[in-house]
């Protein structure tokens, strides 16, 4: 389709876009914007969030886990870059070790009950999960299936992770940035240097390089500060986790430590790690872990091994759903 009378000149040099079916400046608006997403593909493709991001963190101490600042589902979250199920559970599991929350065993899965309500102090992402679970009944069933509602509340949650975690992990790339805008420029030139080139031809190109460069901008990124950092805090925690025999001399101890440090090993995949090794602790005691019960667990008379069946069955319930 012509939308404009070629001069004789323009159609000489652009008559090798028969392909495009297009006037000679339509191919040139085509052609340009082709060039400038082309561009933001390949940086793509070359530079990602996870490029730059640190892919070892320090060895922990052999004696004290590494100081975090974050919540158990923000830990998770920054191990993984991305939102996973995981942190979900963790924050279940840190409700309930805080108390707010309790776990109870049902013949169609597992029963979460509010003990208390929810104080300020705690995690953004935990008082959220807290008015999900309670803003109609003091209890919900988690069913072993799961059903409408649990999934309702998973992907409330995922979204509510995105954005206030997702959100803080990258940040624009200027390197990438400005030599795609150098690039939308010169094909801007080139329309206005053409002589067939017209208002609606301009604006046209205008508007879907701009489109270009703002998608660009928040696709082609680099990890921020906050992600770096996160990281490597995340990464050296799990280590530790999964690493450390935490020397004890009594029970009470070893305990205190395991209850502490559970919800985190629950986000960063350690729950079995840190179970294990607790527990080989505790034998070396002359403490049966299996004889452990857990505070805010009603059916916690299974002691440590039991914990792993609850975490796991919790995570199972959500994978289910998605």
């Amino acid at each position: 389709m012509v939308l404009s009378s070629p001069s004789p000149a323009s159609a000489a040099i652009f008559g090798n876009f028969p392909f495009l079916h297009l006037s000679p400046i339509w191919s040139i608006v085509v052609i340009a914007l082709l060039i400038l997403a082309a561009y933001f593909v390949l940086c793509f493709l070359i530079f990602g969030i996870r490029s730059s991001t640190p892919k070892e963190a320090d060895s922990p101490s052999r004696l004290q886990a590494p100081d975090t600042p974050f919540s158990p589902a923000e830990a998770g979250y920054l191990f993984r870059l991305e939102y996973d199920d995981a942190c979900l559970v963790a924050t279940l599991i840190h409700l309930a070790h805080q108390r707010i929350i309790s776990i109870s065993d049902h013949h169609q899965g597992r029963m979460i009950r509010q003990e208390s309500p929810c104080p300020g102090t705690v995690a953004p992402e935990e008082r959220f999960l807290h008015s999900l679970l309670f803003r109609k009944n003091p209890s919900i069933l988690f069913e072993e299936k799961g059903n409408d509602t649990l999934r309702q509340i998973q992907r409330s949650f995922m979204r509510f992770m995105n954005n206030r975690y997702g959100r803080r992990l990258s940040k624009p790339r200027p390197g990438v940035f400005l030599p795609g805008t150098a690039l939308a420029l010169l094909g801007g030139i080139a329309l206005i240097i053409m002589p067939d080139t017209s208002l609606v031809h301009f604006i046209t190109y205008t508007g879907c390089a701009g489109i270009i460069l703002i998608a660009g901008a928040f696709t082609v990124t680099r990890p921020t500060d906050y992600a770096n950092r996160g990281n490597l805090a995340a990464e050296a925690l799990r280590n530790h986790l999964t690493t450390t025999q935490i020397p004890a001399e009594n029970t009470e101890e070893v305990l205190l430590h395991f209850w502490a440090h559970l919800p985190h090993a629950v986000a960063l995949d350690a729950a079995r790690w840190l179970i294990a090794r607790n527990s080989e602790t505790l034998h070396s005691l002359g403490e049966d872990p299996a004889q452990v019960e857990t505070p805010w667990y009603t059916d916690g008379r299974k002691g440590l091994p039991g914990l792993v069946a609850l975490i796991e069955g919790l995570g199972q319930t959500f994978r289910e759903m998605s």
